[in-house]
């Protein structure tokens, strides 16, 4: 399972690594793409909807789970500890993007 992963791994990078050097621009708005359009399931602040029946009473599958309608999201509005640890990995995250861009820009 271990070669199987490590395999793929490096057969996957070559691959994105021959695409992103054919079709750069399709390749970064691609990638956007996919990280923009997860943000809905990542999204941390969000409250669970769950399917109602015109009583107002939960409906269950017959395994006894509540259904899910959707989500609701939502900014919060103060700044707790999980709050300011989100700001600073995305602080982080634009950070290291922007360092890395710098880097390679550098070295070409």
């Amino acid at each position: 399972v271990v070669l199987g992963a490590a395999v793929g791994l490096i057969g996957f990078s070559h691959f994105l690594s021959w695409v992103f050097k054919r079709f750069r621009d399709q390749t970064i708005a691609t990638l956007t793409g996919f990280i923009l359009g997860s943000l809905g399931v990542l999204w941390p602040w969000k409250e669970t909807l769950y399917k109602l029946d015109t009583n107002g009473s939960l409906i269950l599958k017959s395994s006894g789970e509540k259904i899910v309608e959707g989500y609701r999201w939502f900014i919060p509005e103060s700044l707790s500890p999980e709050v300011m640890a989100a700001i600073g990995f995305i602080l982080a995250g634009i950070i290291v993007i922007w360092l890395l861009e710098k880097v390679a820009a550098q070295s070409n």
